[in-house]
């Protein structure tokens, strides 16, 4: 997180209460503009539209749908009775790609769906969103996020993006509370991206 730094000493000034997310820092890393449209002027700052928008859309909200799906298992509800719900083709498939994942946090310890955690730095607040975190038996843990896209990002990507830094960074600053209030080595968190359209799993150390 060195260069959080150069961000925030660059960056105009910020509307009260301002909170930086994976999100927002992706946007001023790639392009200041669009981060002062979007996250400080709130206007929409149009992106590349690479497929029909009614499309786009339908594949935006089966993507939330899949996401719920997951929230609701980790909660508790029965896999059969996820099933029995994911009626939507490309939904159904996804969710059986999860049934038969052998992701490396199960049989998990505990586990977070959806949970959101920040803190302090500089001055502001830095803030994650996770889809899930989970604890191992051997006390490692893992920030799991799901991908519902087409196309898999290519590794290089991955892990240049600011997700990849952010998520582990805020959970050993601020995950005490998971972990008995104990502090979280960094060495011991793992980021994963899981795709539901191929079932594949890309992790980092």
């Amino acid at each position: 997180m060195d260069d959080f730094v150069g961000y925030k000493e660059k960056m105009m000034s910020l509307p009260p209460q301002f909170q930086f997310s994976q999100t927002n820092l992706q946007d001023y890393a790639d392009c200041p503009r669009r981060f002062e449209l979007r996250h400080i002027q709130r206007l929409h700052y149009p992106s590349i539209e690479s497929e029909p928008q009614l499309e786009r859309e339908a594949h935006a909200k089966r993507g939330d749908a899949f996401h719920r799906l997951l929230h609701q298992y980790f909660s508790g509800v029965s896999s059969e009775k996820i099933s029995a719900s994911a009626t939507d083709p490309d939904l159904s498939r996804w969710w059986n790609h999860f049934l038969r994942a052998k992701l490396p946090f199960l049989p998990e310890k505990v586990h977070y769906p959806e949970i959101t955690l920040s803190v302090p730095i500089e001055g502001v607040r830095l803030i994650a969103k996770y889809d899930l975190i989970a604890q191992t038996k051997t006390g490692e843990f893992w920030v799991m996020d799901w991908k519902t896209q087409r196309k898999a990002t290519p590794r290089d990507i991955l892990q240049n993006r600011l997700q990849t830094v952010v998520y582990p960074y805020v959970l050993a600053r601020g995950g005490a509370s998971l972990a008995d209030g104990e502090k979280i080595a960094p060495e011991k968190i793992h980021m994963g991206y899981w795709y539901a359209e191929t079932g594949a799993l890309e992790a980092f150390h």
